[in-house]
């Protein structure tokens, strides 16, 4: 993560934020070699968070980080598929009740 993954991304501008959330919300990952993580450990975390109280999208942020984090060690060839490809994202309401008032 630190090395080749930080190097990919270095050229974004939250690329320090992208690092320190992935490390934050997947640190329990971060010790298992690549090829052990499941898509099940990540629809684990996804139900987690939800029963937390956490907000849909923040939930569907951390996983396009960790899907991003393990698309690029796809390519390096560091894994052989990403297990996140086959988690869905959260449904997102971002519907917003207005009223009118007299003014």
């Amino acid at each position: 993560m630190d090395k080749r993954y930080a190097e990919m991304i270095a050229h974004r501008k939250a690329h320090e934020a992208t690092l320190a959330n992935i490390k934050a919300q997947f640190s329990d990952l971060l010790d298992k070699p690549l090829a052990s993580i499941s898509s099940w450990q990540i629809e684990k975390f996804k139900s987690t968070r939800i029963k937390d109280g956490t907000a849909a999208a923040t939930v569907n942020r951390d996983l396009d980080r960790i899907r991003a984090a393990l698309n690029a060690a796809a390519k390096l060839g560091l894994l052989s598929s990403n297990p996140v490809l086959s988690v869905e994202r959260l449904k997102v309401s971002n519907q917003v009740v207005r009223w009118l008032t007299k003014e």
